[in-house]
């Protein structure tokens, strides 16, 4: 379903009357794109953290999680984490993403269905382009991801404050990299990742490096006494970008806050603001999700990938390229609905982008 989206911040007319004004409306006075093809050097959001923390007011910010910073290693930091278990690490130098087409509906929980939405109350079009792989100055959802500000909403489109006995429904987009662009966190030597994105159309980018680090050798007696031969011929170290267009609408978000994540019931959806405290929205990536070759799957074993999903690294080398598979257009229940597509090359796309909310 095609997205579309508008923004706005307005103040009422003195001698009264209504005003069609969209006071959210392009992009926050901080946070404004460059001229031209250019980036935007600074970004201010206009909020932290801890302040202005402002009652009725709602705040969205975006994570990577955890596996976005410290990347996929062959030893898991945390216990169940994902991890390739033939012996590679990966980590990270960025993961460019491009968002916007935000907005705010009332009734997130008026209907059965996720899809059906009252008319838009709130907007912010963007397109914000940011890096999965290091966002500061927030802890996430999860009380350990670093999280970073996009922008904030103060008001409705038409200037009137958000009801705090309402739970809104929050959706927004991925984008194919396009100029202008808000750049959140991105310094300059970034842009030439940014331009090849805009260049191929791709709404996503991968760039890093994965690591042979075990040390088991092949079984001999497995009827294949040349496989460790031609194991020990690939590379230890591969370099590897990644791009893909995968722009899609992310619809009526879940909110961890609300119940638990994943149990596709009614109660988990929108986010509330608060009288009294700033409530957040945070975009999350689930950057590992782009290395599995399903987005839906049943597993071989209660708890482990698919064989396939889990030898990736040793069974594609050769395959580590700039590849863009075919994009889907399709709206998207935000986040419980996944594609049944499967993509055969390693550069398939994720769909498990996840928006989530929380109120501080």
């Amino acid at each position: 379903m095609k997205k579309s989206f508008a923004i706005s911040l307005a103040l009422a007319c003195a001698c009264g009357g209504s005003s069609s004004k969209n006071y959210n409306a392009g992009f926050d006075p901080g946070c404004q794109p460059a001229s031209g093809n250019a980036l935007n050097a600074t970004c201010n959001p206009g909020f932290t953290q801890s302040a202005p923390n402002k009652g009725g007011t709602i705040e969205v910010t975006f994570s990577g999680e955890t596996l976005g910073q410290v990347g996929l290693p062959f030893q898991p930091a945390s216990p169940g984490d994902p991890q390739f278990v033939d012996g590679w690490n990966m980590t990270f130098d960025e993961i460019l993403t491009v968002v916007g087409n935000f907005r705010l509906s009332p009734g997130a929980t008026q209907y059965a269905s996720w899809s059906q939405l009252n008319p838009t109350v709130a907007t912010k079009s963007g397109p914000y382009v940011v890096d999965m792989h290091k966002p500061t100055g927030f802890t996430g959802k999860d009380g350990v991801e670093p999280a970073q500000a996009i922008f904030k909403w103060d008001t409705q489109d038409n200037g009137q404050p958000f009801d705090s006995s309402v739970r809104y429904a929050f959706s927004y987009d991925v984008m194919k990299a396009a100029y202008p662009v808000a750049a959140v966190n991105l310094p300059a030597d970034q842009k030439a990742d940014y331009d090849l994105m805009v260049s191929k159309g791709w709404s996503k980018l991968y760039r890093g490096t994965a690591t042979y680090v075990a040390s088991g050798m092949y079984p001999t007696n497995t009827g294949c006494p040349t496989c460790q031969a031609h194991f020990a011929q690939l590379p230890t170290t591969v370099k590897f970008l990644f791009g893909w267009n995968d722009a899609t609408s992310y619809v009526n978000c879940e909110n961890p806050d609300n119940a638990i994540v994943g149990t596709d019931l009614l109660t988990t959806r929108g986010i509330q603001p608060s009288p009294s405290v700033a409530a957040i929205a945070q975009v999350t990536l689930h950057v590992d999700h782009a290395f599995w070759d399903k987005a839906i799957s049943t597993p071989s074993r209660p708890g482990l990938p698919p064989p396939r999903a889990r030898r990736r690294w040793t069974s594609r080398p050769s395959s580590w390229a700039s590849r863009s598979p075919p994009p889907s257009k399709t709206a998207r229940r935000c986040p419980t609905a996944r594609p049944t597509r499967t993509f055969q090359e390693a550069t398939r796309p994720t769909r498990r982008t996840r928006a989530s909310t929380r109120s501080t």
